[in-house]
């Protein structure tokens, strides 16, 4: 675990953890990190969008449910599916 200390460092509890980012390289896809976070996160909710209306075509009531605050975890969407 030493060889990620440099790199993620948590403040407080509760927080996001600061994460430093070799500055000297730009990404290959010219966007800065908190704009790939942004994309990143519209995706993840593109993808749950069609799980929920797969199961939905398949017969299914669905939902997802946020069960926790960002801050604490970025996973934190639950796909909630009862057959009808």
């Amino acid at each position: 675990m030493n060889a990620w200390k440099p790199f993620c460092i948590m403040s407080r509890v509760n927080t996001k953890p600061a994460i430093n980012f070799p500055s000297n390289r730009a990404h290959y896809s010219g966007l800065g990190h908190s704009e790939r976070e942004i994309l990143g996160y519209k995706c993840k909710r593109i993808l749950d969008m069609g799980r929920v209306r797969y199961l939905e075509a398949n017969g299914f009531q669905s939902y997802l449910i946020y069960y926790v605050d960002s801050l604490v975890s970025l996973e934190n969407v639950a796909l909630l599916a009862i057959r009808k």
